[in-house]
């Protein structure tokens, strides 16, 4: 009888909580948008640009998707094309050319590699760390997606 009794109080009391909890965990699930690019080097004398939060800061935690804008975006772009033949404008623009670009993406690294990512479209941390970038060597002439 009292295990009714006590289920039916701690059900009360999470759902007495539940706004709250789900406002502080949305909040703090949110993340920044990536609004520009760190540049990175690879070794061997190669460098390539990663979407982050600020000029050149590391901030790899953030996200992307449809309506965005800016160097974040161009370097997404720029590694969607040469790394995963992907036909789009590097222009900065986070359109739906862009957004289908990264689905595809998404969708090679999990038929391919097990990734486990939603295939929504949406860049952020999860699939920046599984997609491959163009490097470039010191003068910025791309030289391989690989290596």
């Amino acid at each position: 009888m009292r295990t009714p009794l006590l289920a039916a109080a701690v059900t009360a009391a999470v759902l007495a909580l539940a706004p709250s909890a789900v406002a502080a965990s949305s909040s703090a699930a949110a993340l920044a948008t990536c609004a520009s690019r760190t540049t990175v080097y690879a070794g061997n004398g190669l460098y390539y640009d990663k979407p982050s939060t600020g000029w050149q800061n590391g901030g790899y935690s953030c996200v992307l998707g449809r309506g965005n804008t800016g160097l974040g975006v161009e370097a997404l772009q720029d590694a969607l094309k040469r790394c995963y033949g992907q036909n789009i404008a590097v222009d900065g623009i986070y359109g739906p050319a862009t957004e289908q670009a990264v689905r595809n993406a998404q969708h090679f690294h999990n038929v391919y590699g097990g990734a486990g990512l939603a295939e929504d479209g949406v860049y952020g941390p999860r699939t920046g760390a599984v997609l491959t970038w163009p490097k470039y060597d010191g003068e910025w002439v791309y030289a391989t997606c690989w290596g």
